[in-house]
């Protein structure tokens, strides 16, 4: 991911890293915060987040691969433009099937209020969604205003997209993308990215109610 990552964006890049054995880099732009081990992608999240200076950050998985034609600079150009939305969702391209999911129709666990404008409503050529991949460029100041449920350590897109309903606003650019490129077949990565039982019980647990 971060050489990818490097071949299309040369600013600071801030590395959550919960593994048992942490990386480090030699990278002088790359900024390393150690957590304790499985603490999980909501924690590393947050705990990324806190350490953005930036006005804008873009929020990635370390499985995501980045193509040379990713133009990072027309989707801030969009938010400079158009300072109500808060959030560019991209498409998350997975491999080996280029196999894009559709988050037009997705459901979210609650609708509580009213969303910031209807679903489907095109903001300066983008449409209005209620969750897109977790792929996206935020204004990192109204991000820090949702954050993530350090409670779930795997199962966090659609919780923080449900808190983030009525709040935040999305817009979907099915032009910004990248490629997903998971280890299927890495027995000791899937254990972990499996292991999800006492996630969806809290999920169960807090949203039960909506």
């Amino acid at each position: 991911m971060l050489g990818s990552l490097r071949r299309v964006f040369d600013g600071p890049i801030v590395v959550a890293d919960d593994s048992r054995t942490p990386q480090t880099f030699a990278d002088p732009g790359i900024q390393e915060v150690h957590l304790p081990f499985d603490s999980g992608v909501a924690h590393g999240r947050n705990a990324a987040l806190a350490e953005v200076g930036t006005e804008f950050v873009m929020s990635v998985d370390d499985d995501f691969v980045f193509t040379a034609d990713v133009d990072l600079n027309r989707v801030v150009d969009y938010l400079r433009r158009n300072p109500e939305v808060d959030i560019v969702g991209g498409a998350v391209i997975n491999l080996p099937l280029l196999q894009v999911v559709d988050y037009s129709t997705a459901q979210l666990f609650a609708y509580r209020g009213e969303p910031v404008l209807p679903l489907g409503t095109v903001v300066d050529g983008l449409p209005v969604l209620f969750k897109v991949p977790q792929f996206f460029i935020a204004r990192t100041d109204r991000l820090r205003m949702v954050g993530w449920d350090d409670s779930l350590k795997r199962v966090d897109h659609n919780d923080f997209f449900t808190r983030a309903y009525g709040i935040l606003l999305t817009v979907h650019d099915e032009g910004f993308y990248c490629l997903h490129a998971q280890p299927k077949f890495d027995e000791h990565y899937q254990s972990f990215r499996r292991d999800t039982d006492a996630d969806f019980r809290y999920l169960h647990r807090k949203w039960s109610d909506g």
